[in-house]
């Protein structure tokens, strides 16, 4: 199991308040994993834009600017 699988499987569920952010986040996480950065990252604007404050959101950003997948 990858870190990713681990954040969608375990953290995703505690930490996107509203469905549209946890369905956004389920396809930053996506992209992650297929080494789709530049769409993860804009993806992680999207979320930041509804919940400025959602820490995966946040965490995703970082891993899309170092390129971790």
């Amino acid at each position: 199991m990858t870190f990713v699988d681990d954040l969608q499987k375990d953290i995703l569920p505690f930490l996107a308040d509203e469905a549209a952010s946890a369905s956004l986040l389920k396809r930053i996480l996506l992209f992650l994993e297929d080494k789709e950065f530049i769409q993860a990252d804009s993806y992680c604007e999207k979320v930041l834009d509804v919940e400025p404050e959602n820490p995966l959101a946040y965490l995703c950003k970082l891993m899309a600017s170092r390129r971790i997948s």
